[in-house]
């Protein structure tokens, strides 16, 4: 059975590599950037979890943050939400 955290990471995940693509293949994000993103979701992907046996329900946050990062850094602004 599924529930809403594990879609939530499917879903931080998915949105990370179609913006990580987006990037590269806009000409937005350089190559060193984008091996500089990976290299900082895979220390999460492999550290959070191993640090405590509740530390592993951080990493869909974390990788918000990254999409986050990603989301501002491509599309160059943030959208006002009023």
């Amino acid at each position: 059975m599924v529930g809403t955290p594990v879609v939530a990471r499917i879903l931080a995940n998915i949105a990370f590599v179609v913006l990580l693509v987006r990037g590269l293949i806009g000409g937005e994000l350089r190559a060193r950037w984008a091996a500089v993103l990976v290299v900082l979701w895979a220390v999460g992907y492999l550290c959070l979890p191993r640090l405590s046996p509740f530390s592993g329900s951080l990493l869909t946050s974390y990788v918000a943050v990254i999409d986050i990062a990603l989301v501002l850094f491509i599309f160059k602004s943030a959208q006002r939400l009023t």
